[in-house]
């Protein structure tokens, strides 16, 4: 266990923080939770700027954004419709 005043403990302290998502965030994973659909949950603010840079050249750059099937779905509305239509439960 770090030390709390040490400088490095804040490494420590910062990948145990919790991440908070928003209401929609948290919407959106229930929807895929819910079709049984097993994703990768990226956060666009936490990666390094080269991942950063691989998602804007796949398309990823918004919040809510699923690529499924070669498509990328932007927003809440258009990963439940396409999931509604494609994916059975």
């Amino acid at each position: 266990m770090p030390h709390q005043d040490h400088y490095c403990s804040a490494g420590y302290r910062a990948t145990k923080t919790d991440m908070i998502l928003g209401e929609e965030n948290q919407e959106a994973i229930e929807i895929l939770t819910n079709v049984g659909l097993k994703y990768v949950l990226i956060n666009l603010g936490l990666e390094s700027s080269i991942n950063r840079l691989i998602a804007r050249m796949r398309g990823v750059n918004s919040t809510h954004t699923l690529i499924y099937k070669g498509q990328t779905l932007k927003g809440l509305q258009q990963i439940a419709s396409a999931l509604e239509t494609t994916v059975k439960p």
